[in-house]
């Protein structure tokens, strides 16, 4: 009964141990990189600040500290956004119909300040135009 004790602790060691050298030695991401583990209403990102090969330390946006077992990571998709060139920014913003004449002029002097603050990294080419989308109406305002 001891032994098997012994060799189904060390099966979960050496699980962790093979998990963390596939963890080091891929290039999902690194120390320093921000990340999002999982999808939908399970995930969470943060900042990677160790990778060892039993666990991997990542910071929350909240600077609380998680420590996931490298076996767990294996498992579960994560999204590198330290590595993204481009970015889509999703706004969802409310107008009252009173203001409906107001809103082609808003909506440039929003894109040229978008355009200023995103420089020299913004593009600027046409191949991916700045785009307004309505996504609902109310009868107090448009969304």
């Amino acid at each position: 009964a001891g032994t098997l004790a012994v060799t189904l602790g060390t099966q979960t060691l050496v699980s962790h141990i093979v998990s963390g050298f596939t963890m080091t030695t891929s290039n999902r991401f690194y120390v320093g990189d921000f990340v999002k583990f999982g999808q939908g209403s399970g995930s969470f990102s943060g900042t990677v600040t160790s990778l060892g090969w039993l666990e991997t330390t990542v910071r929350g946006g909240n600077e609380l500290i998680h420590t996931i077992p490298n076996a767990k990571l294996e498992g579960i998709p994560v999204s590198n956004l330290s590595r993204h060139e481009r970015c889509q920014v999703e706004q969802t913003l409310r107008f009252h119909y009173k203001d409906v004449r107001k809103l082609p002029a808003l909506l440039e002097t929003m894109k040229q300040e978008i355009i200023a603050a995103c420089e020299p990294n913004i593009v600027t080419d046409g191949s991916r135009p700045c785009r307004v989308v309505w996504s609902g109406y109310s009868e107090r305002y448009l969304e």
